[in-house]
């Protein structure tokens, strides 16, 4: 892992010295944001000014954390209240149009927490801060920008692969049936006491299929939950990091991150849904594998198989190929 963050905060302080005025990062859902660090501090030692662009409200901490060793009140994550003093600002997306004044650096963070931000308003996004900052990062899973230079990070370091989903076609209607194979796979969990998510796209679904798996199915020596994106994130937290075995979550809430959760598994119901964009779907496999190191499943279960779920299974695959590449070239 070092070498690998090594060769990439090299390769961005290289560019950073250059007039190439955008870079992109290409890497997987999730993956570390410390490949910034040296940047970051090289600039807040010249006294120049970063915007970090993500999907959170807060701060990076594993970014801040490294800062604040070194350095103490220049970070900012208000974007109503930025102020000159303020040398490093983390600002959420949707904030954009508060920031104000210009800066040396702006990198755009679509990697590190759960996005579904399809590729027109990532582009959109850069195409603001490209006009208050001198230089861009773009942290992405694909190709935003085609002209700029680029960086492959797909890590080597993490032995297992990427998760790649399995599909699982059916003409049964999911609200009142299950197809056997899919009983075999919870089978499978409950005899090995796993806990699983089984998500589903809106809260009528939700009903209908708690009301099943419960009613009808019968399923033994397993916990079933139901799980409401409308219930108050404390509860979701709380009912996430419950340590029992052998349970089943049935939920709508795929937005609500997994993180620190003891879910190591998740079965996507109506799959072929518009309201799965293969944003959603890929984070999804990205967080599962994060969380469960041993033989993480990924299941999309449906009628058809949409071109959201074919790019899934396209990427995912051509991470896992880039991998093994650069496995290959550290031998």
């Amino acid at each position: 892992m070092k070498e690998e963050l090594g060769y990439a905060m090299k390769q961005i302080n290289l560019w950073y010295r250059k007039s190439e005025k955008t870079l992109t990062v290409f890497t997987i859902p999730f993956n570390t944001t410390l490949i910034f660090k040296d940047i970051i501090l090289e600039l807040v030692r010249q006294k120049k000014k970063i915007v970090y662009i993500w999907g959170k409200s807060g701060e990076n901490k594993e970014l801040t954390e490294e800062i604040r060793k070194l350095y103490q009140g220049i970070i900012c994550v208000d974007a109503q209240n930025i102020q000159d003093e303020w040398q490093v600002n983390f600002v959420h997306y949707e904030n954009l149009d508060k920031i104000t004044g210009e800066y040396e650096l702006a990198i755009l963070d679509d990697v590190s927490c759960f996005s579904d931000l399809d590729k027109n308003k990532v582009l959109e996004n850069y195409k603001y801060i490209s006009n208050i900052a001198r230089k861009v990062i773009l942290y992405t899973i694909e190709e935003i920008v085609c002209d700029c230079a680029k960086i492959d990070m797909v890590p080597a370091y993490i032995e297992n692969p990427f998760v790649e989903p399995r599909f699982i076609n059916t003409r049964v209607d999911l609200s009142k049936d299950i197809p056997y194979i899919l009983y075999e796979y919870l089978e499978w969990f409950i005899k090995n006491k796993k806990k699983i998510m089984i998500l589903v796209p809106d809260e009528k679904n939700l009903n209908d299929v708690y009301e099943y798996y419960t009613k009808k199915l019968k399923l033994k020596k397993i916990n079933i939950i139901p799980l409401f994106k409308r219930e108050d994130k404390k509860i979701i937290k709380n009912v996430l990091m419950q340590k029992q075995k052998a349970t089943i979550i049935i939920t709508d809430s795929m937005e609500e991150t997994l993180e620190d959760s003891k879910i190591g598994n998740a079965v996507v119901l109506f799959a072929d849904s518009n309201k799965y964009t293969y944003k959603k779907l890929l984070y999804l496999c990205g967080e599962i594998g994060r969380i469960n190191k041993k033989l993480p499943e990924v299941l999309f279960v449906s009628k058809d198989v949409t071109d959201d779920m074919d790019k899934v299974k396209s990427i995912t695959r051509d991470f896992n190929k880039r991998k093994w590449e650069k496995k290959l070239e550290l031998l």
